[in-house]
């Protein structure tokens, strides 16, 4: 995993952020990494009825 100038985990070589908790998708707010392909896809993806959460910074 990779942290950003803040020391908050941004993404890693290969692969992006996601995890569930409490039936909420969260993923970091891309700002100090690249927003990939994966990443802008992936939400497409996910149920319809799936919540998607950024923090935001």
């Amino acid at each position: 995993m990779m942290l950003d100038y803040l020391g908050q985990v941004t993404d890693a070589t290969g692969a992006n952020i996601f995890f569930i908790k409490d039936g909420v998708i969260h993923t970091p707010t891309p700002g100090c990494f690249l927003n990939g392909i994966t990443r802008q896809t992936s939400s497409t993806r996910f149920p319809k009825s799936a919540r998607i959460a950024s923090r935001r910074r």
